[in-house]
């Protein structure tokens, strides 16, 4: 990635897409709220559990879309085997481990879980993770540094840093841009300017992963 890049890269979307940018992040902020009120792996009801800490009161987009409900067939896989289901997310939330590994034990068991529910006939035939967006929403969720963001934006923003590994879109490479890019943030005295004002407006400081999934939605 180049620094200088990256910097022209975000000072041309805060110029021509700012208003879109600060509302990514504050339907982030608003999702956050949610998870943060009611996420607990170990409650009772999981199944109750995800459905309410993954909800907005802005927009429910990053989970339901044209023929994409990631949230909606992970709550029937809930409903198949919620042992099964709340141990994957222990282990994607599992810090001390490799994130890549974390994610692809996550997504070998969908994978299982979605073949065992269409034998059944489910209602669904796919579980939707497999581009990973939503993988990255519950890890930022989950006060992971890493970005929302879809691969195929991550492949984009590779494209336009000038990446050695353009084709690179995994959750590794986005934790590494996500890092980079909050250090180039912090530092811009513009963005910093749009944060104090979201700051106030929210009681509490916004994540910078959030500000991160904000520009990387517009690549």
């Amino acid at each position: 990635m180049k620094v200088h890049l990256i910097k022209a890269f975000s000072e041309s979307k805060f110029a021509s897409e700012k208003d879109e940018i600060i509302q990514f992040v504050e339907l982030l902020e608003n999702i956050q709220n949610s998870f943060g009120a009611h996420w607990a792996l170990d409650t009772e009801d999981f199944g109750l559990c995800y459905d309410k800490s993954l909800e907005s009161s802005i927009s429910r987009r990053l989970w339901k879309d044209h023929d994409y409900y990631p949230k909606e067939a992970m709550l029937e896989l809930i409903n198949q085997d919620v042992a099964f289901v709340r141990s994957m997310f222990r282990n994607l939330f599992s810090t001390e481990k490799d994130l890549n590994s974390r994610v692809s034990k996550f997504l070998f068991c969908c994978d299982a879980l979605m073949e065992d529910h269409k034998k059944v006939d489910g209602k669904f035939r796919d579980h939707y993770h497999a581009d990973c967006s939503i993988i990255s929403l519950y890890l930022s969720l989950n006060q992971e540094e890493v970005a929302y963001a879809k691969q195929s934006q991550i492949e984009q923003f590779n494209v336009l840093v000038e990446s050695r590994q353009p084709t690179d879109v995994s959750l590794q490479r986005n934790l590494i841009i996500t890092k980079v890019m909050t250090t180039i943030l912090a530092k811009d005295d513009q963005v910093l300017a749009f944060k104090r004002r979201l700051d106030n407006d929210l009681g509490r400081p916004s994540s910078w992963r959030f500000w991160v999934s904000a520009l990387l939605s517009r690549a």
